[in-house]
């Protein structure tokens, strides 16, 4: 740009002015706005359609047992999964993403396992059998409006 500036008007134009007058006059109110239209998108989610949703809460026990620290994910088909995790009485509530509470309407999968990933630690085992987790026989459905599902899990 400067060459351009200097050969149109056969003098040598200091780089440091020009330089300047385009940051102050297009560079910096592009980048301006661009911040400001980036800035935008409602960042309450307003913008994220939501599935319909249901709250679901409830207690899981193992062998008559409060399940702690278990994780429970419910999985319908071909929607975004709920989780949640356990406290020390097995009382759990789902969340269907970050600050939202629930899960779709509709049949669901349910997995419930106290191990994650393997990385829990060595010698460390499932208290949960597969047949409610990896292999989950467990099913549910969530209606709309509040819905308590408690689960009886059984060691056998």
């Amino acid at each position: 740009m400067t060459l351009i500036l200097s050969s149109l008007l056969h003098t040598q134009v200091p780089t440091v002015i020009v330089q300047t007058r385009f940051v102050s006059r297009i560079a910096l109110p592009l980048c301006v706005g661009s911040l400001f239209l980036i800035g935008c998108g409602g960042g309450d989610g307003s913008k994220v359609k939501l599935p319909p949703l249901g709250t679901v809460h409830g207690v899981i026990k193992l062998d008559d047992k409060p399940l702690e620290n278990a994780f429970v994910d419910f999985i319908p088909a071909g929607a975004s999964p709920s989780s949640g995790q356990t406290n020390s009485s097995g009382a759990y509530t789902l969340d269907f993403g970050p600050s939202v509470k629930g899960a779709t309407i509709g049949e669901h999968t349910v997995q419930i396992k106290t191990k994650v990933g393997g990385a829990v630690g060595a010698g460390t085992v499932e208290k949960v059998p597969a047949k409610y987790n990896e292999k989950s026989e467990l099913k549910a459905t969530v209606k709309a409006g509040d819905n308590k599902l408690d689960f009886d899990l059984k060691s056998n």
